[in-house]
Order: structure tokens, then C-alpha cells, then sequence
């Protein structure tokens, strides 16, 4: 029959511990620690970042710089877009919800359009920086 060394044979060779057993008692004690670290009770609270409450984020059919404001039209970049005449046309600077008076807009401001389903500009949005959401 065979025998099944002792562990004391396996563990202690020549008065050393053997390789094996040095690395099956660092995995036990990585995996001890990394249990306790994971634990939800020592991880802080991570709150999810929500956007600017009643802000949607708007997509621009058209973006540029703002050459001139008329009675009948907006001009973007050396192009004319004419207001919508079936909605009321609203002024709004990035990162507010709240509509602001034309006044706020001045030759050279980087500037974004919202048509209206005619193809005309509802809503003209001061801008911070250029946009990514472009239609």
C-alpha cells in the first residue's frame, strides 16, 4: 500500500519550508486580504454623477460664430438662418435651463442653433466651447 506523506515531510525539507508550501501559504494570505478589502463596508459610498437637474442636453443643428442678430434672421459664419415664425424663438446660455434676454449675445460669441421642424431657428444657445452633440 502506498503511504501519503505527513504534511511535516511535505512542508519542512531539511529544515527549510519547501517552495510549495511558501507560495501556497502567500496565495492564502493575498486572498484573505483582498477579501477583507473588497468588503462593502470599507468601500467608500460612490455617488453617480447626474447631470444639471431640467437640463437636457441639446443637439445643435448648426454651430458657429456669431456674425450678426436681424429682426429675420441669425448669421452664423457668414450663413444666414432665418427665425421660425411658427414658434417663439428663445435665447439661452450653455449651463442654464432658463431662457436670457438677446441682448447677452455679441458679435463673435460661439454660438449653437436648435431648428424648429421647418428648418428654422427656434432657439439660439451661447456656447462655453465647441459642441460634440452636432445633428
Amino acid at each position: 500500500m502506498h503511504r501519503i506523506p505527513s504534511p511535516k515531510k511535505w512542508l519542512i525539507q531539511d529544515g527549510w519550508l519547501s517552495s510549495a508550501a511558501i507560495v501556497a501559504m502567500a496565495l492564502t494570505i493575498c486572498l484573505c486580504l483582498a477579501t477583507a478589502a473588497a468588503s462593502q463596508e470599507q468601500l467608500p459610498n460612490i455617488l453617480p454623477i447626474n447631470p444639471v437637474p431640467d437640463l437636457e442636453l441639446v443637439k445643435y443643428d448648426v454651430f458657429g460664430y456669431l456674425d450678426e442678430i436681424r429682426d429675420d434672421a441669425v448669421i452664423i459664419d457668414d450663413s444666414q438662418h432665418p427665425w421660425s415664425a411658427g414658434e417663439k424663438v428663445r435665447f439661452f446660455v450653455e449651463g442654464s435651463s432658463r431662457p436670457v434676454e438677446r441682448s447677452l449675445f455679441k458679435v463673435g460669441d460661439l454660438v449653437g442653433c436648435v431648428y424648429d421642424d421647418l428648418g428654422a431657428v427656434k432657439e439660439l444657445w451661447k456656447l462655453k466651447a465647441p459642441p460634440v452633440n452636432v445633428r
